[in-house]
């Protein structure tokens, strides 16, 4: 069984909407953060001169709330205030900045608690001209589950899966019931695939100064704090609500999509815990403990 290429979706997944943060809308620096999930592995963004009155109160990366839940138990309301222009919002600050370095890392913690491993996941998301990184670990950060590498000078990238991830125990007990020796699965191992930058659609140069960005107020229902709002609307009716404190941080990043067949809202918040426009050149590279999983396993009768 090869690494599950669910992961590498996700993955992929959530670094595309970092570069869609990015050319479309980001955020300043924050406290406390979370959003985005690695998948299971088994055979695995004010208002500019906006005059809306928002109390600003410290975001917190405890508790539990549902990244998908439905509209009728959404952790947070709305109220518009007018409308403005990215270029004008701080959003659009926001997105120059990351323009002109051509960098930008977000580092968020998960609001839904992953029951797998028992935690509220952190991701730490990059992008570096075309090269993309993704990482997900434990709410503190110090204990890796997966990265996802795409390094836009070789065209490669890597899914590496760590033996403290319930994904990488969930395939060690499949091999092991399928009868392979797993004695060397201790260490990260990985899979390599081609990489495209511009077929993932890493790109820093889509960004529209025009674009129509709705203002108001966005109350966190965990604990009640109240932000600025900064919400962009795409072509599908999904949102993307940027929260901002009195000071102008990007506190939390909200998306809300829509059902085209049943309606329902579902809301998926991520509590920003800093955003950086500059990326270590090292995150884009593999781990050096780590090991293809072939090299960890050894077949029945071998």
């Amino acid at each position: 069984m090869r690494l599950s290429k669910r992961i590498a979706a996700v993955a992929l997944a959530a670094v595309m909407a970092v570069s869609m943060l990015t050319a479309c809308g980001g955020g300043g620096g924050g406290s406390n953060g979370g959003s985005s999930s690695s998948g299971s592995n088994n055979g695995s963004s004010s208002s500019s001169s906006s005059s809306g009155s928002a109390s600003s109160g410290s975001s917190s990366g405890s508790s539990s709330s549902s990244s998908s839940s439905s509209s009728s138990s959404s952790s947070g309301t709305t109220t518009d205030e007018g409308t403005t222009t990215l270029s004008k919002s701080r959003t659009g600050v926001i997105v120059n900045n990351v323009l002109r370095s051509g960098q930008v890392c977000i580092v968020l913690v998960e609001d839904e608690y992953d029951k797998e491993n028992k935690t509220y996941p952190q991701e730490t998301l990059a992008l570096s001209g075309k090269s993309m990184y993704h990482k997900t670990a434990n709410e503190s950060g110090n204990i890796v589950f997966s990265e996802f590498i795409g390094d836009g000078k070789t065209n490669k990238c890597y899914v590496v899966l760590y033996p403290e991830s319930a994904e990488y125990q969930s395939a060690k007990k499949w091999h092991t019931e399928q009868g392979y020796n797993t004695d060397k699965m201790t260490v990260p191992c990985y899979e390599e695939y081609p990489y495209d930058p511009d077929q993932a659609g890493v790109s820093l140069s889509n960004f529209d100064q025009n674009q129509k960005v709705e203002l108001g107020t966005y109350t966190y229902k965990k604990n009640g704090a109240v932000y600025h709002s900064e919400t962009v609307t795409d072509k599908y009716g999904d949102k993307s609500i940027y929260c901002y404190d009195n000071s102008g941080s990007l506190k939390l990043l909200v998306e809300r999509t829509v059902d085209k067949e049943t309606g329902t809202v579902d809301e998926s918040i991520s509590i920003v815990k800093s955003i950086t426009y500059s990326v270590n050149p090292s995150l884009f590279k593999l781990n050096p403990n780590a090991k293809k999983l072939d090299e960890l396993i050894v077949a029945p009768n071998k």
